[in-house]
């Protein structure tokens, strides 16, 4: 029994000696003098993407030759965010690591989280870590540096710029035709409205994140599909409302050709009856029989012009309607407030509020999936399904 207990601590020692190292070098937290090394200095105290970062390291052989050994890239952490394009110069004779902070591809999702949130905080305090690409860190700086976001002047062009577009866009939608079907006074329209909503939420997000974090190509593929559909529902609206004019105008001209065809077969009969009765003896009796057959064609004449007048004024009355007020306009048709036109309205400030939270939050806009783009897309066609047999 007690020769059995050796032989067991001999194998266990065995064991010990000839796998732990092996293990030790595949685990990067297990390799030796990793956790000797730590962020003695770092300099500038204040930070921006597009700057370099010094970093002095203690022992940083030992933070080298772990990386060496675990075949990773040291890397620099803000705020535990890895920025994994960051490859530092290295100085071995003064211990310290240069970064340049740039926005990449790779690091792009790291500096939109320490971005974001930045409307009103224009620099905030982060942390600086040094360690390896798969998530190794050693200690870091004891002290917080500051990470400027956007500049003064950055932020009071991007204000200015708001201010300046906006007042312009508002002073026209009151006083112009901008937003509306057919003039200044006429009613607003929701499709216009819409893609004016689009519009701006995108050029005023695109000109923020450019300032803020320099990235000019911010703009993804289903944003661009989301003004597509904008787009589609105001040209589907303009076509419904112009074919509405444009079929008075078919109607009114067909009424007025078959008044001219009448008219040409009652001209003889009228010159005729014309003639007899400037005679010194008119025939009452051949006068008589000629306006008899006229009066049929007259009849119809004079129905065919009140046709006519009823359609022109149908169309005099489109032309000339009157806003009864945004909200009125945008949510009522003639039978007053209508569900499609609300779900269209609801469902964009919706999408439009999550926009925005996305831009502020994380200095991105939203990739939309498309299940929402579908959602956007059916509520627009509805709205369009529903706007055809509407009368004015």
């Amino acid at each position: 029994m007690q020769r059995t207990g050796i032989f067991l601590r001999v194998f266990l020692l065995v064991l010990t000696v000839f796998f732990a190292p092996a293990y030790g070098a595949d685990a990067p937290n297990a390799v030796q003098g990793m956790y000797s090394s730590s962020v003695s200095k770092v300099s500038p105290d204040t930070i921006r993407l597009g700057s370099d970062l010094k970093v002095e390291i203690y022992k940083l052989p030992a933070l080298i030759d772990a990386a060496v050994k675990s075949n990773q890239k040291i890397i620099l952490y803000l705020n535990e965010q890895p920025l994994k394009d960051s490859v530092p110069e290295i100085d071995t004779r003064k211990q310290t690591l240069r970064f340049e902070l740039k926005r990449t591809t790779d690091t792009k999702d790291a500096w939109n989280k320490l971005l974001g949130k930045s409307l009103l905080d224009w620099s905030r305090d982060v942390t600086v870590t040094v360690g390896l690409d798969k998530g190794t860190t050693i200690n870091p700086y004891n002290k917080k540096i500051k990470l400027a976001i956007i500049s003064t002047a950055g932020f009071i062009f991007w204000l200015l710029f708001l201010v300046i577009v906006g007042w312009i866009f508002l002073r026209y939608a009151y006083c112009s035709a901008i937003l509306r079907n057919y003039g200044p006074d006429s009613p607003y329209s929701l499709a216009f409205t819409q893609i004016a909503f689009w519009f701006f939420l995108v050029l005023f997000s695109y000109v923020f994140i450019w300032l803020t974090s320099g990235d000019w190509n911010c703009i993804p593929d289903s944003v661009l599909v989301l003004l597509g559909i904008a787009t589609g529902t105001l040209l589907g609206a303009r076509v419904i409302d112009d074919n509405k004019l444009t079929s008075f105008q078919t109607k009114a001209d067909e009424l007025q050709n078959q008044v001219t065809l009448l008219q040409a077969q009652a001209k003889p009969l009228e010159d005729q009856i014309a003639q007899l009765q400037a005679q010194a003896n008119p025939p009452t009796d051949q006068i008589a029989k000629l306006q008899a057959q006229a009066k049929p064609l007259e009849d119809q004449i004079a129905q065919l012009q009140a046709q006519i007048k009823i359609v022109s004024d149908a169309k005099t009355r489109l032309l000339s309607l009157k806003s009864a007020g945004f909200l009125n306009d945008i949510l009522n048709d003639v039978n007053g407030p209508s569900i499609h036109r609300l779900q269209m309205m609801v469902w964009t400030l919706v999408f439009g509020f999550i926009f925005c939270s996305k831009v502020y939050q994380d200095l991105a806009m939203p990739d939309f999936s498309p299940t929402q783009l579908a959602l956007i897309g059916i509520s627009s066609g509805t709205y369009l399904g529903f706007k055809l047999p509407e009368k004015h």
